[in-house]
């Protein structure tokens, strides 16, 4: 039995978006702007980005065919989601690294500097977003055991 609320395609939908945002954005850096160099390795830092959001694409858009009740199969996806999230954190970790390190980017490779400005930028607030709700969620169900719920 498949059941899907529509809440839950609109979020899915949702999801769906901001990859294939990023991927057109990284296919016109790939195409246009890759050549530029400066201190850091900003080409490689759009190649993972470009390729890994390749794969979360196809992973969202395979997450969409219903599952129904297969086990199996549902413990495939949540892994698979699991490691696209730790790829995209490990991303995130490694632009952050690149942004604070002393370069001379922003001159001589500036679009591809940009791009790396806002990856950083939205994907850290994202990143902050889901943090600050977990801990939301872990307080409020310690809330709710020690009132004895």
């Amino acid at each position: 039995m498949v059941e899907f609320g529509e809440e839950s395609k609109k979020q899915e939908r949702g999801h769906f978006f901001y990859p294939l945002i990023i991927l057109c954005a990284t296919s016109i850096l790939e195409a246009q702007y890759i050549d530029q160099e400066c201190d850091l390795d900003l080409a490689l830092f759009t190649h993972l980005v470009f390729y890994g959001n390749i794969v979360m694409t196809v992973y969202t858009l395979v997450s969409f065919l219903p599952r129904g009740e297969n086990l199996i199969l549902n413990l495939v996806f949540a892994i698979l989601g699991i490691c696209c999230s730790l790829y995209m954190f490990s991303l995130l970790i490694y632009g952050f690294t690149l942004f604070l390190s002393d370069n001379d980017c922003v001159n001589e490779a500036p679009v591809l500097y940009f791009f790396l400005q806002f990856y950083v930028l939205a994907n850290g607030i994202t990143f902050i977003i889901v943090v600050v709700v977990i801990i939301g969620v872990i307080l409020k169900i310690l809330i709710d055991v020690c009132r004895g719920r």
